[in-house]
């Protein structure tokens, strides 16, 4: 955290004078959130340390129990300080421009990151099945060959549904997993029968979780070798909401697929 007095002693001196005039004046100190015994004593101490500097600095009173004394006079002031910068920051009620006018720093507000939700939509393509387990790759439609992640994409969110016609809505699709690859294989549901068709589709997500649109899906038939590369009707945009995280036991089979 960044020290609010500045480092050089006579431009910290010219900070306290200016925090002790602004506290002490009206409409007082309770204004900032300060009380009036807190205020009092910290211009007291102030002008012990003015008049320690003052010594110090003078050649003809400077001598080295008055650098001495100075020295301590300031560490107590600076310190007494921040003690009193802490309890005023600490107060909601102490807007920004009282803050400023104190020599403080206004709130910091946070920066919403320029980076919004995906605005295009994945491709995702089968590459096989061995036995129970599809191998998928999903990546960007303008640069399929490019085993990269579109710019502001942090991984995809990937859903599955069993049957011969997928469904119109994400109402009926069941959530696969979020990968940050783009290629993985996904082992399916134990009990179907050999042959059963499985469709999949995914949508992007940015770094703050926030999802893009559906991928048109496609399909595979599980339980031997080989490849039914079939495609569904593109889905609508909405839906997804939220950070989708793996739940239960992971179906992801953990390894990436060249």
């Amino acid at each position: 955290m960044r020290d609010v007095l500045p480092r050089r002693e006579a431009d910290m001196m010219q900070w306290a004078k200016v925090f002790s005039q602004k506290l002490n004046a009206a409409p007082g100190p309770e204004h900032y959130g300060v009380t009036a015994a807190e205020a009092a004593g910290y211009a007291a101490r102030l002008a012990e340390a003015q008049s320690a500097y003052a010594l110090a600095n003078d050649p003809n009173t400077r001598t080295t129990p008055e650098v001495a004394r100075k020295d301590a006079a300031l560490a107590e002031l600076a310190a007494q300080s921040r003690v009193l910068v802490k309890v005023i920051k600490a107060r909601p009620s102490v807007t920004d421009a009282q803050r400023e006018s104190l020599g403080i720093a206004p709130r910091t507000v946070a920066r919403k990151s320029a980076v919004g939700p995906p605005t295009e939509a994945p491709r995702v393509s089968l590459r096989g099945v061995r036995g129970w387990t599809a191998l998928l790759r999903v990546t960007d439609p303008d640069a399929p060959s490019r085993k990269s992640k579109p710019d502001g994409v942090s991984g995809a969110v990937v859903r599955y549904f069993v049957g011969d016609k997928p469904p119109v809505s994400l109402a009926g699709w069941e959530y696969a997993g979020t990968t940050s690859v783009t290629a993985m294989g996904f082992e399916v549901p134990g009990g179907l029968e050999p042959g059963t068709r499985v469709w999949f589709a995914a949508c992007w997500q940015s770094p703050t979780f926030e999802p893009g649109p559906l991928s048109a899906p496609v399909c595979v038939r599980v339980g031997f070798s080989g490849l039914e590369a079939g495609v569904g009707p593109r889905l609508g945009a909405g839906g997804v909401a939220g950070v989708l995280m793996p739940h239960g036991r992971s179906r992801w089979s953990g390894r990436r697929v060249a």
